[in-house]
């Protein structure tokens, strides 16, 4: 059952720990990052309890998918992060 709570939350050091951050050799487009212990498992219960979650960050869209999906949670986020501007995503690979 879905609760009425929506729960907005970032993912740098809040979900993946930045300082795992793997980047496409220069840009600011993350590969891949290791999750925070205990974050998967923290956002995978929310998420499984009902809990409508949305990702609001700073970042390149590819960056959220590739660490999300790297991490299986690329399918708890009600809506995607909102875009950065069209010059840093043309500058993504």
């Amino acid at each position: 059952m879905k609760k009425q709570l929506i729960i907005f939350t970032d993912i740098g050091d809040t979900i993946v720990d930045e300082s795992t951050e793997v980047h496409f050799p220069g840009t600011e487009l993350v590969l891949k990052a290791d999750c925070i212990p205990g974050a998967i498992q923290t956002m995978r219960r929310l998420y499984d309890e009902g809990f409508t979650i949305v990702m609001v960050a700073d970042g390149l869209v590819r960056s959220f998918h590739n660490s999300m999906e790297q991490n299986g949670l690329d399918d708890i986020f009600s809506a995607p992060p909102p875009p950065r501007s069209r010059e840093a995503q043309a500058d993504a690979p």
